[in-house]
């Protein structure tokens, strides 16, 4: 079949139709996609201190630094630059931590998310019921 054959109006109809199961496609496919945020830029200082940007709190950061700080004080054999950065770590945290949680909120929600799913999957629980042909007992496992 020819496309050149077909009127002005089915070929417009036939394009739109195409651009719509495109965009749905798409759409379905990047919204299952697990984890689709980007991950953030995280601060070395996370690292330094060890924590994760989407777990850690202000009480979490004082416990994690007096743990490091026992450990690479310099009256204890640790390394004084060590111990510095250790400090300004914890300062710059204390200062930011909420600043950097507002700005990845999304990815972190996502993994989370995740995680729990993860969780339920390792359980055995279903991550979520779906309501499809086979009735209200099909159930979808991730």
């Amino acid at each position: 079949m020819n496309l050149k054959n077909l009127p002005f109006i089915v070929r417009l109809l036939l394009s739109v139709a195409v651009v719509f199961v495109v965009i749905k496609i798409s759409h379905y496919y990047f919204s299952t996609i697990e984890n689709y945020t980007m991950p953030p830029k995280i601060p070395r200082q996370y690292a330094q201190l060890g924590l994760d940007i989407c777990s850690t709190t202000p009480q979490l950061i004082k416990a994690r630094f007096r743990e490091l700080s026992l450990k690479n004080h310099p009256d204890k054999g640790g390394d004084v630059a060590k111990w510095r950065n250790i400090i300004e770590a914890r300062d710059f945290l204390l200062q930011n931590h909420a600043k950097f949680l507002k700005a990845n909120k999304k990815y972190c929600t996502a993994k989370a998310n995740t995680e729990a799913n993860k969780a339920r999957a390792k359980r055995g629980r279903p991550s979520n019921v779906n309501m499809g042909s086979a009735g209200a007992n099909s159930v979808v496992f991730n």
